[in-house]
């Protein structure tokens, strides 16, 4: 009765039980409960709960008992970094462990150390390095996510990810990546914005500047695209757009005031630059004196 007290306190307060921390009773205890399915194997002589053993953070804690220098990566370190409330079903990692069961996704590549960061009690690869990383599944959606994470500080943002990329040569998909970044260099802060940059580049339009500010009296607005000269502001709604309705009346108010100010405002949504539709309303724009 005492060692069911015991393993239950434990999983309780640490959601995972190491057979080599344990004394030899409790030990025998372990396998016992393990016998009758009180207790699932994670990784070998890590258990848990049945009814958590599927848990992405209770894998990711097995895993850093058997190795405390894992460092969780790709999906599982952006959820980390970005979203810990949706960890990945499948758990990440570099490790040295060799690691065959379900629900694992592990390699020998190891990031370098100054490209690792804490996250509460687990190690990751930093936010430039895991969106860099990510390129060849995920395309420019986390690239773009640490240059409007870095706003103010975009041209360093930029460069952390492009040294994140040198700093971990011949690896598969690096020509990829270094294209995407070279496609960042008007920073985007969203797949839509992206998208809007590599068609202004293409068709061979100028003077825009992204993610601008335009100043009216004391306040500065961020718009999307700016063509100063022309007066002119793009705002791209994307697919993600509004996803509130105090950004909806935060947005409509801002253009009013640009528009009041003398701005002329143009909105293209995220099926208009996708179909490359919005280029000539735009040209025709800046057409106009």
């Amino acid at each position: 009765m005492r060692h069911i007290e015991d393993i239950a306190q434990r999983l309780a307060t640490d959601g995972i039980i190491w057979v080599r921390a344990a004394d030899p009773p409790l030990r025998a205890a372990l396998y016992r409960a393990a016998a009758r399915g009180a207790l699932v194997s994670v990784l070998p002589g890590v258990f848990a709960d049945p009814g958590r053993a599927d848990e992405p953070r209770i894998r990711m804690l097995a895993l850093r008992q058997r190795d405390p220098d894992v460092v969780f990566t790709g999906r599982t370190a952006a959820a980390l970094l970005w979203d810990a409330g949706s960890l990945p079903t499948v758990v990440e990692a570099s490790t040295h462990l060799r690691v065959q069961r379900e629900g694992f996704d592990v390699t020998a590549w190891r990031p370098g150390l100054d490209w690792v960061t804490d996250v509460g009690a687990f190690q990751c690869t930093d936010p430039a390095l895991t969106a860099v990383d990510l390129v060849p599944r995920c395309g420019g959606e986390f690239i773009d996510r640490v240059l409007r994470d870095s706003r103010s500080a975009g041209d360093q943002a930029l460069a952390r990810l492009w040294a994140a990329l040198h700093a971990h040569p011949q690896r598969p998909g690096n020509t990829h990546r270094a294209r995407l970044l070279s496609e960042s260099r008007s920073m985007p802060w969203s797949t839509a914005e992206r998208l809007a940059h590599q068609q202004l580049h293409d068709h061979g339009i100028t003077g825009w500047v992204a993610n601008a500010g335009v100043r009216v009296g004391e306040v500065a607005y961020s718009v999307d695209l700016l063509w100063a000269m022309h007066h002119l502001v793009v705002e791209i709604d994307g697919f993600e757009f509004h996803s509130s309705r105090a950004a909806f009346e935060h947005d409509r108010a801002r253009q009013n005031v640009l528009v009041e100010h003398g701005w002329r405002v143009l909105r293209f949504t995220w099926a208009m630059i996708e179909s490359g539709q919005w280029l000539q309303v735009l040209q025709r724009c800046l057409a106009r004196p």
